[in-house]
């Protein structure tokens, strides 16, 4: 009810005035009576389009212009505000993260930049003192290029044709156990679409990228390879996926640290054996870690193990926080659980193996077979990735599979 008050007839110019004079939101809406929230309602309504100027110069985009008319005015106003009225949200409210207002006030800036109303007149970005400035239409008589311009956002100058800063874990792929070399025969074009499709900021592999059958703890099939041979047939693949994600977190499991594993076994210490970075030929950026905590961008924590629990809301509840697991090769599934300060989720993402493989025999007494895919954590959220498969077990590829993977190449 609070929203459908009345609106004060001045409470823009005086709220703007308040903010001019560096107070925050919170202490601003204070002064003025109004809660909080309905000002936030109010701004939200008004659409104005609020960037950060330095030193009174006009902030223009050299394909942007802004004619004169007031038609063309306020067609600007209306596009500007439907492209970035979330980011300018977040870049008004002085309590939000530091990143996520920089990243927001860059956004707005390439939005400004990607509008081309004509050569009649120019975008001018004007105010009386630093702080928060309305966009404002006028006509300008000399043109300004960016090269002119000098845009400061809490100190950090600002250039619209930058690529934004992402948060690391905006886009995160996630790679499910492979066992190579018996991966399923599309595991690295499956990730390669992936890949090309989200544009990852960072990959993670949940363990298990190698599968050690010869060096098992259990029964070994006598008609595979010997564990040289089966090395020697895992390195091929090591090296395109290498080539594919030359930065990528790897996570201890029991397969992949077989090695580690039997050295310990046998009391033999780390210190006189091979670092997997040597052993695989890979380079110092791809990372093993036994398991990890990571902080999304809504400011939520993910803890990520190869496998502690057979149902990951288990963990997930435990550990207080979001959570993902590999290892349960017939687990592919996303549940959440609702805490007094956040929702949470985990995400189990099934595997890429090649189940025909004799490696796999073991788990011929299961009535449940394993799921063919992975995941992905994409703007704080978990989305599952599904390879779906023929009646030859050939992976079926998605519509825009060339389109995606033509672009990418």
């Amino acid at each position: 009810m609070k929203h459908k008050q009345i609106q004060h007839t001045n409470w823009y110019e005086q709220y703007i005035d308040l903010i001019n004079q560096g107070l925050s939101q919170r202490k601003a809406c204070k002064e003025m009576g109004v809660p909080r929230s309905t000002i936030q309602h109010w701004l939200a309504e008004r659409d104005v389009c609020d960037v950060i100027v330095d030193n009174h110069k006009e902030v223009i985009d050299e394909t942007a212009y802004l004619l004169s008319s007031p038609k063309n005015a306020e067609r600007l106003m209306e596009s500007v505000a439907q492209l970035t009225k979330q980011s300018l949200n977040i870049m008004k409210d002085k309590d939000a993260d530091p990143h996520e207002r920089l990243k927001a006030a860059n956004h707005v800036l390439s939005n400004l930049g990607s509008l081309d109303f004509g050569q009649d007149g120019i975008v001018d970005f004007t105010n009386e003192s630093i702080g928060v400035a309305s966009l404002s239409a006028g006509h300008v008589p000399n043109r300004y290029t960016v090269e002119d311009v000098t845009v400061m956002f809490n100190g950090v100058k600002l250039n619209p044709h930058e690529d934004v800063v992402e948060h690391e874990n905006q886009r995160i792929l996630l790679i499910s156990d492979m066992h190579i070399p018996y991966h399923h025969p599309n595991t690295l074009a499956f990730l390669s679409y992936l890949k090309a499709k989200y544009k990852p900021t960072r990959v993670i592999c949940l363990g298990d990228e190698l599968d050690g059958h010869s060096l098992s703890y259990h029964e070994k099939a006598p008609e595979l390879p010997s564990g040289m041979d089966e090395l020697t047939q895992a390195l091929p693949v090591i090296a395109e996926l290498h080539k594919m994600f030359p930065k990528l977190d790897l996570l201890d499991s029991n397969h992949g640290s077989l090695v580690y594993r039997k050295a310990k076994t046998h009391g033999i210490p780390k210190h006189y054996i091979k670092s997997y970075n040597d052993v695989l030929n890979v380079g110092d950026g791809w990372k093993w870690h036994f398991d990890l905590m990571i902080t999304l961008p809504d400011g939520n924590k993910c803890y990520l193990h190869h496998g502690k629990a057979a149902r990951c809301l288990q963990l997930a509840e435990k550990m207080g926080c979001c959570a993902v697991e590999g290892h349960y090769h017939n687990s592919f599934s996303i549940e959440y659980y609702g805490t007094p300060f956040a929702l949470n989720w985990a995400m189990q993402v099934g595997c890429l193996v090649d189940f025909k493989s004799l490696a796999f025999s073991y788990a011929n007494v299961n009535i449940k077979r394993p799921v063919i895919g992975t995941g992905l954590i994409i703007d704080s959220q978990p989305v599952l990735a599904p390879m779906l498969l023929d009646e030859d077990g050939k992976w079926i590829k998605p519509k825009d599979y060339f389109e995606i993977v033509g672009c990418a190449a």
